[in-house]
């Protein structure tokens, strides 16, 4: 747990600070080694799982139930703008995993995340949800996920993604928004 914890504060850290300043890359990729450890410890079966996009990666971790089986519903959690994947476990990915769901957590190529390990930004908002759909094609590679039992959930920025996914890729088959930005342009214009 104390793994965890140096995760969360590494993730604290990291968000009072611009993403410009000098530190910010160094306390994601502290938060994301402490974090990383914590998963070699826990109960939980996981993979850190590099999806594949465009010229770079996604860093995703795959949570799966102990059962073989592939009955269990998967949840795929999207971080908002400035979000972690790590830090979705701490709000909502642990609770689902110990109420039987599989879990994957998701840094689309907005989030700090894929730029550090690629350069990958969003440059149009309007194709984020092909982010989420190279996640989907990777997932059902897993024997354990039903690709008949998906959802998606996300948290700001996180939950426009997951309503732009869940409109344009069939294989969703529920939607969490949770305060969803419903508009970028007017969320930029206000500032």
């Amino acid at each position: 747990m104390l793994n965890l914890r140096a995760a969360s504060y590494y993730r604290s850290a990291m968000g009072i600070l611009s993403p410009n300043h000098p530190d910010h890359q160094r306390y994601w990729e502290q938060s994301r080694i402490k974090f990383e450890k914590a998963c070699d410890l826990l109960d939980e079966p996981f993979v850190k799982l590099d999806v594949s996009y465009k010229e770079g990666i996604l860093p995703c971790y795959l949570f799966t139930s102990r059962s073989k089986k592939s009955s269990n519903p998967t949840l795929i959690v999207a971080t908002g703008g400035e979000g972690t994947a790590m830090e979705m476990h701490l709000w909502i990915g642990r609770e689902c995993i110990r109420r039987g769901y599989n879990v994957l957590l998701f840094e689309g190529p907005h989030n700090p995340g894929s730029y550090y390990l690629s350069g990958l930004s969003l440059e149009k908002p309007e194709n984020c949800e092909k982010s989420v759909s190279s996640v989907i094609d990777q997932l059902e590679a897993f024997d354990q996920i039903d690709p008949k039992k998906i959802a998606i959930t996300g948290y700001s920025f996180g939950g426009y993604i997951a309503i732009r996914a869940a409109a344009y890729d069939t294989r969703i088959q529920a939607l969490i928004p949770n305060s969803p930005l419903r508009s970028l342009h007017i969320y930029w214009a206000l500032f």
